[in-house]
């Protein structure tokens, strides 16, 4: 597995436990076969060097650590890391009907636009006028 990868796993364990506890016990929270100790002491310090994390090590141990603001902005695809990270952001369900994932349907803005404007030409009444624009915007 690449350190990519890896960067990834820790920093989305970290998102994940970032409410849970001020700072999340490294050794005890992170089970992952794919690295051994040196290489997660290894990506710890480069995610705490890019700001991603902050790490404290330990001797005998991984130490502790929390993500920082920058490293959820990350995650949740506000920011660009400044060192290579991937993300695994894909959903599995199972056993489950009537599942949405995301925020729905994407509207186009152009058409959305256009919408507006058939409802200022349209011979309607001001009344009428607001509730088709209260009833486009709960569409977007």
């Amino acid at each position: 597995m690449r350190d990519n990868e890896i960067r990834g796993m820790v920093l989305k364990t970290l998102y994940d436990l970032r409410h849970t506890s001020d700072l999340i016990n490294v050794d005890q929270s992170f089970n992952m076969p794919e690295a051994n100790e040196n290489v997660l002491h290894n990506i710890f310090e480069q995610l705490n060097e890019s700001r991603l994390v902050m790490w404290r090590p330990v001797v005998g141990g991984l130490g502790v650590a929390r993500i920082t603001s920058f490293g959820v902005d990350v995650v949740e695809g506000e920011a660009k890391p400044p060192i290579s990270v991937v993300i695994d952001h894909s959903i599995n369900v199972h056993s489950s009907s009537n599942v949405q994932i995301g925020k729905g349907n994407v509207q186009n803005i152009d058409d959305m636009e256009k919408l507006n404007i058939a409802i200022d030409q349209s011979t309607a009444n001001h009344a009428e006028k607001a509730e088709a624009r209260s009833l486009l915007a709960s569409l977007s």
